[in-house]
């Protein structure tokens, strides 16, 4: 029975809270359509170009660097979010609240995850996983938005003061004198300021991560044979276009007895 009524506040919660709704729709729609909406989303930062890193170093070790950075602020959010749950177990929290700890503690493990793969890219400037880290990081960036705005409600929305109360139980610990609070605070400020630095090193290393993708892939094209013979039904044969640029070479053809071409 406390069962079903556990379950019945869970939907009468998120029948209310659209910034959690929205998260959901973007985990659960079919694949083809979150590639496509998160493409028009991000098409602005797919126009930028760039073929260093900071200007000076290549796109390879950029995108290795910021793996790098954004594997460790996942896996030190991740660290800080699990604890965090550890140490609030013991405490009754509203629903939005341990639901917002659970998005944290998941966002931030699927960071240092994702960072991980986009290391491995950088180092072995592998193309498949040039475009897989890509899609990625796009899926990713957009849950951390919808996770981000999810803690900014769960953090300024208003609560009553018997349910602060209730939450704290007389503990004097400052950390869950603060967490129970809302508003701003040094435990409740430092998952939005990690938010906001990890939002800018993700578009960061978007930027770079479908720059380096191109890179590789053209680098592919370069690598086959620039010319190559198309031979036609009438006997012509073309050295036909230049592969890399695009540009068609002037056919040539050769006469051979017999009033035929080749």
């Amino acid at each position: 029975m406390e069962g079903y009524h556990i379950f019945s506040s869970s939907l009468s919660f998120l029948s209310r809270s659209r910034p959690f709704l929205s998260l959901l729709s973007l985990l659960f729609v079919a694949p083809s359509r979150v590639t496509s909406r998160l493409e028009l989303g991000l098409k602005g930062m797919a126009f930028i170009r760039c073929r260093t890193f900071l200007g000076c170093l290549p796109l390879a070790s950029g995108v290795w660097l910021l793996s790098l950075v954004g594997l460790m602020l996942g896996a030190s959010g991740a660290v800080g979010s699990w604890i965090e749950i550890n140490l609030m177990a013991s405490h009754p929290l509203p629903l939005q609240d341990e639901i917002a700890q659970f998005v944290q503690a998941i966002v931030f493990s699927l960071l240092g995850l994702f960072s991980i793969l986009g290391f491995a890219e950088g180092i072995s400037q592998n193309r498949n996983f040039a475009f897989i880290y890509c899609k990625l990081v796009a899926i990713h960036y957009a849950i951390i938005i919808g996770a981000f705005a999810f803690t900014l409600y769960s953090t300024f929305r208003h609560v009553d003061s018997l349910t602060v109360a209730s939450c704290i139980q007389g503990d004097l610990d400052q950390f869950v004198i603060q967490f129970c609070n809302k508003g701003w605070s040094f435990v409740k400020g430092l998952p939005i300021i990690w938010y906001s630095v990890v939002l800018l090193v993700q578009a960061y290393a978007y930027i770079l991560a479908v720059n380096f993708a191109e890179k590789l892939d053209i680098d592919d094209i370069s690598r086959i044979s620039k010319h190559f013979t198309l031979t036609s039904s009438d006997g012509l044969s073309f050295y036909s276009k230049d592969v890399e640029y695009g540009m068609p070479d002037i056919p040539s053809a050769t006469f051979v007895s017999g009033g035929r071409y080749s």
